[in-house]
């Protein structure tokens, strides 16, 4: 029996660049591990226009968009996942532009007509099946609830969509790990906690509370992280 189908988008302007892609790949790699086939996306790589909100894919054209984009291609792909992973760094509070352009194009998978779900007016899916999704991000901040509005936006398209929300990886001052500034055995903690998380996912259908906090482990006090990140910007400044 083959593994599920995981559907892995990195909404990281930044790209395999990215700390965000530090977290992703070696879920990735966990999962791939545990029998998923993983299809791995960068959104920065692809030509994804923004929504223009006409709605031809509610009339004319029913679950097409009219624009000619790479879009076409990842709603397919949307629909034949088991396990949709969408990973972002925190921009401004909540998901980066890209994630956000990306998640407001999945208008043509749903119908135009409204129904009610738990009293709570939803537009149902075209493509009715059983799926989950994970949220994976990281932030520049050092607390944690600085993730709580992505989490709330990604939660909420989970409602909206008519799939499991299967919990969160995340990792804040995420770009310390890509300083060279981190002792290795603490990064390599860190990451092998992302490998074990992709794992589980396939697995277990969940996340472990050990393996979410290994991720999001601290690794240096409060005052030291000010201190880093102004010593950082002072230096920029003075060059």
């Amino acid at each position: 029996m083959s593994g599920p189908k995981i559907l892995a988008i990195n909404g990281s302007p930044s790209g395999k660049h990215g700390a965000t892609a530090l977290i992703l790949n070696p879920f990735v790699e966990g999962a791939k591990q545990a029998g998923a086939d993983v299809d791995l996306v960068e959104l920065v790589s692809r030509k994804i226009k923004p929504c223009l909100g006409e709605l031809a894919c509610w009339g004319p054209s029913p679950g097409k968009c009219i624009q000619k984009d790479d879009m076409a291609e990842l709603l397919l792909k949307i629909d034949q996942a088991d396990i949709l992973v969408y990973a972002c760094p925190v921009y401004i509070d909540t998901v980066a532009g890209l994630m956000k352009n990306f998640l407001d194009r999945h208008v043509p998978l749903m119908e135009p007509q409204v129904v009610l779900q738990n009293g709570h007016c939803r537009h149902p899916r075209r493509v009715k099946k059983k799926q989950k999704m994970v949220a994976i991000s990281v932030c520049g901040f050092y607390e944690m609830d600085n993730f709580d509005l992505l989490i709330q936006t990604i939660k909420a398209m989970t409602e909206n969509f008519d799939v499991e929300f299967a919990g969160a990886i995340l990792r804040p001052y995420g770009t310390f790990l890509k300083s060279g500034k981190v002792p290795e055995e603490v990064k390599n903690s860190i990451l092998d906690a992302a490998r074990r998380a992709g794992n589980e996912i396939v697995k277990e259908g969940a996340f472990r509370k050990e393996t979410i906090n290994e991720v999001a482990k601290p690794f240096l006090p409060l005052e030291a992280y000010v201190q880093a990140i102004n010593k950082y910007w002072s230096n920029v400044k003075a060059s």
